[in-house]
């Protein structure tokens, strides 16, 4: 049987969001989930109780222009024949792309939304975004001087004093594995 053209996803919030099934495959976990329902008119609301709307929006957003990039990359390629120049270009627009979109998330908020962003690629399972999520969090932290900066840069709230020194415990080996590479 055919697939829906559109699938609606519930936020942990309660609210929903409607995308094309296309888009919404670029999820490992809604890629499975209709490989196991497989047969049948998958019509109803799929939950997502990890990930508030906002982010899920977001997420999707990243889905929808790379499944348009693919798209234009798949044109391009069909146009060109010089293999060698092509890779270049490709690889070149790719990290253009991943780049443009991480630039309109620095300028919508703190290095805490990107931090959200890669928790929800990981639930999700869209390998990509996760990929290039988890890139821009080690370059800031590589970036950050102190547990403090990190801490700062990624809105961690304050909490009680032995979490807080447990806390910076972690983040300063975290500094140290970064920097031994």
């Amino acid at each position: 049987m055919e697939l829906p053209k559109s699938v609606e996803l519930v936020a942990k919030d309660g609210k929903a969001i409607t995308l094309p099934i296309e888009v919404a495959k670029r999820s490992g976990l809604i890629k499975g989930l209709f490989e196991v329902v497989e047969g049948s008119n998958y019509q109803e609301p799929i939950p997502i109780p990890k990930v508030n709307i906002d982010i899920l929006a977001k997420v999707f957003d990243w889905c929808t222009m790379y499944e348009l990039y693919e798209r234009d990359k798949d044109v391009k390629k069909k146009e060109k024949h010089d293999k060698q120049n092509q890779e270049t270009d490709d690889q070149f627009t790719e990290e253009e792309f991943n780049q443009k979109y991480f630039q309109q998330l620095e300028n919508e908020g703190s290095t805490a939304l990107v931090f959200e962003i890669m928790m929800a690629a990981n639930f999700l399972d869209v390998k990509p975004l996760l990929d290039v999520a988890t890139s821009v969090i080690a370059k800031r932290i590589k970036a950050c001087q102190t547990a403090e900066s990190v801490q700062e840069a990624f809105d961690f709230k304050k909490t009680e004093p032995a979490l807080k020194k447990k806390r910076k415990g972690l983040m300063n080996g975290i500094r140290r594995t970064i920097f031994q590479d």
